[in-house]
């Protein structure tokens, strides 16, 4: 199948020009909020054009990867659905079975085979199906209303954000709209792009739920719907994201407590039944997991450490030295494994030009944390946290993922992929903690 035909020259435009109307619309229907609105219509431009620069870096430098085969597969869906619509539903709702594959053929074309194979991957097919079909399978086209769809549950985070820090509403877009591995990483194609949105509207919709208290059944149903997307793409991501948002939920309560004799006496009790109830989703969450479970991830991080040994990885990999599949011998790595998900490549690892955009912008996030180190010192940095429970959710869940990405990954251009969720939360952490230092401290808000 061509990357690119006549049909991308009409599709994509006109389906960028539409979100760009929607967005110049919403931006006007909301004059009230125009400080906070006015980074609406760039952002999106900045999103649909890390979204196209991913469609040519892949076709054009590349010459393939993911972002086409999936596109391909998409394309491929989209005509069975034109041919055969119960053929389509019947894939959408039974999954990929062997029995499902004959609905392809000549005029259809077959979705790309390991793919089909894999549940996981193929659901992605499947979401990119409908976007395809609509665009009249046109790779610029899907790739338009990919980025413009998932810029929704982006900008609805960034909204609640910058009403938690109005002082921040600039620190904040820069942490979620314009950064340039994000953008290029979670606006094509990609697993990527369908969970970071999803993580973005997970966290919404938990604060609105738990927290706000508005809009709760539309919040479930979102929560729900986010929650399942990311369970069934990239689960591991869950993890960290749970873990921190208990973690939120706990220092919250116990601000609420206004005696510091009875704080002291609740807050142990409080911390244990959250991480009682934390492990406990862990463990039920074992089967959904499969090999990204708590145990199935140290054999695969030993797996992958002894690969390295053998040399099985070619190209640009990093090696955290041997380590026993236990949690003690897990956790001595922590440190090397959290330094690789934020900061790793650096500068002289870098081995393509891709691999340098993420690597500068890994060497400006270790600058600033150093700095902030050393400016601020620890014990003050540790008595900024704790009084923002929002703070402490970014680090949590910044240390974590970084923690999960850096044990288990092995490849450098696997490792920039991985880690674009956790950069916008570990700038947010350093850019509230830095705003706090200079007087601008802001409690979380009810």
């Amino acid at each position: 199948m061509k990357y690119f035909s006549y049909i991308d020259l009409i599709s994509g435009p006109v389906y960028m020009l539409i979100a760009l109307l929607i967005a110049y619309s919403v931006k006007n229907r909301n004059q009230d909020s125009v400080s906070i609105y006015k980074y609406l219509v760039p952002g999106l431009l900045m999103k649909i054009g890390g979204g196209i620069f991913l469609c040519l870096i892949y076709s054009l430098y590349y010459g393939g990867g993911d972002t086409i085969q999936y596109f391909n597969s998409a394309a491929t869906l989209s005509n069975l659905l034109y041919h055969d619509p119960s053929g389509y539903f019947s894939l959408i709702f039974k999954g990929n079975t062997a029995q499902n594959w004959s609905y392809f053929n000549h005029t259809t074309g077959w979705p790309t085979s390991y793919m089909y194979r894999d549940m996981k991957t193929f659901i992605v097919c499947e979401i990119y199906s409908p976007l395809a079909f609509i665009s009249f399978n046109s790779y610029i086209g899907t790739t338009v209303l990919t980025a413009a769809l998932s810029y929704i549950g982006v900008w609805k985070l960034y909204i609640l954000l910058a009403g938690l820090y109005p002082e921040l509403k600039k620190s904040f877009a820069l942490a979620f709209l314009f950064v340039p591995s994000v953008i290029f990483w979670g606006s094509g194609m990609l697993k990527d792009t369908i969970t970071f949105s999803a993580l973005c509207w997970f966290i919404t919709s938990f604060y609105s739920i738990f927290l706000q208290k508005k809009k709760v059944l539309l919040s479930i149903l979102s929560l729900l719907v986010s929650g399942s997307a990311i369970i069934i793409i990239k689960p591991y991501i869950l993890i960290a994201l749970v873990t921190g948002l208990l973690v939120l939920a706990f220092f919250r309560r116990i601000k609420k407590i206004k005696n510091s004799f009875l704080r002291a006496i609740v807050a142990p009790i409080l911390l244990v039944a959250f991480a009682s109830f934390s492990i406990l989703i862990m463990v039920e969450l074992g089967g959904v997991l499969g090999r990204y479970s708590a145990d199935n991830m140290l054999e695969t991080a030993q797996e992958t450490q002894i690969d390295l040994k053998r040399q099985v990885y070619s190209g640009h990999s990093f090696n955290l030295g041997e380590f026993d599949a236990t949690y003690f011998g897990v956790f001595e790595k922590a440190p090397q494994a959290i330094i690789a998900g934020l900061f790793r490549p650096f500068i002289w690892e870098a081995g393509n030009i891709v691999m340098l955009l993420s690597a500068f912008e890994n060497l400006a996030l270790l600058i600033f944390t150093v700095y902030l180190i050393l400016k601020i010192r620890p014990v003050r940095i540790f008595r900024l946290i704790i009084n923002d429970p929002f703070l402490i959710f970014c680090l949590v869940f910044s240390l974590t993922f970084a923690f999960a990405i850096g044990l288990a990954s092995s490849n450098f251009g696997s490792l920039v992929r991985y880690k674009i969720p956790l950069i916008p939360f570990y700038i947010c952490w350093l850019l509230i903690t830095w705003s706090s230092h200079i007087g601008n401290e802001r409690e979380w808000e009810d």
